[in-house]
């Protein structure tokens, strides 16, 4: 599970050859998890307390365990739509960790501030604000595609790829969107490829900024997709 060197913890975990291979869900699943666990580790000298995580005071109510069980059941049923993204996505000739990441993008599983606030990681609410914008709560819709620094990415890369803008359109919409604006102008096997760049792109500079101590350079960050986009481009 993970132990303790130079007084720094370090997590040992693996997933299962046979999840990778058979249940793609279940793999995004266990490295959101991984990744949840990137940052954290146990206190030293600490006493160990019980905590009702879905609140943020942390003690147990029937109604907060409801909403629990009634969200966890909802989740449960993927339409329609997101099972065609996620069958493209697994059709797509990409790296593992791609794969997963578009995976996590249609589920809604990546740890985005919002997914954080409701497993008790992120209580303040100064924590939540968009790091791109600096205005919002982050989630993933805003973070990916509604925030107005996204959205200038978007902009930009809709012009190099001279296609419609799609303001509107957020997760499997715009995947299905953006694909379809592309055919006919890239191979049918690179669609997938190139929206995934993109998104794959934003989650970095966003990690790079909470976790490096980065600063957002807007060109910087859009060349940095055109440059994705070219490789992308000659990619078998």
């Amino acid at each position: 599970m993970g132990g303790w060197q130079d007084n720094c913890w370090t997590w040992n975990l693996h997933i299962d050859a046979d999840l990778l291979l058979n249940d793609p869900i279940g793999t995004a699943e266990a490295f959101g998890i991984i990744e949840l666990l990137t940052n954290i580790s146990p206190i030293v000298d600490a006493i160990d307390n019980i905590r009702w995580w879905p609140n943020k005071d942390g003690i147990f109510n029937v109604k907060s365990c409801y909403n629990l069980i009634r969200d966890r059941e909802l989740e449960d049923v993927v339409e329609s739509e997101s099972k065609l993204a996620l069958k493209m996505i697994w059709k797509t000739n990409i790296q593992s960790k791609l794969k997963v990441f578009g995976w996590r993008v249609v589920l809604n599983r990546l740890p985005t501030k919002d997914q954080l606030v409701k497993r008790g990681i992120i209580r303040d609410e100064h924590e939540e604000v968009c790091v791109f914008c600096d205005e919002k709560p982050e989630d993933l819709e805003h973070l990916l595609f509604k925030c107005k620094i996204s959205q200038i990415v978007w902009t930009s890369i809709y012009g190099c790829l001279d296609i419609k803008e799609m303001e509107d359109h957020v997760g499997v919409c715009h995947l299905k969107k953006f694909t379809q604006a592309l055919v006919g102008k890239i191979k049918n096997k690179k669609l997938c490829l190139i929206w995934l760049t993109i998104l794959w792109t934003l989650w970095n500079w966003r990690n790079n900024i909470i976790f490096k101590g980065e600063v957002c350079v807007l060109d910087d960050m859009i060349m940095n997709i055109k440059y994705g986009l070219v490789v992308a481009h000659h990619l078998q």
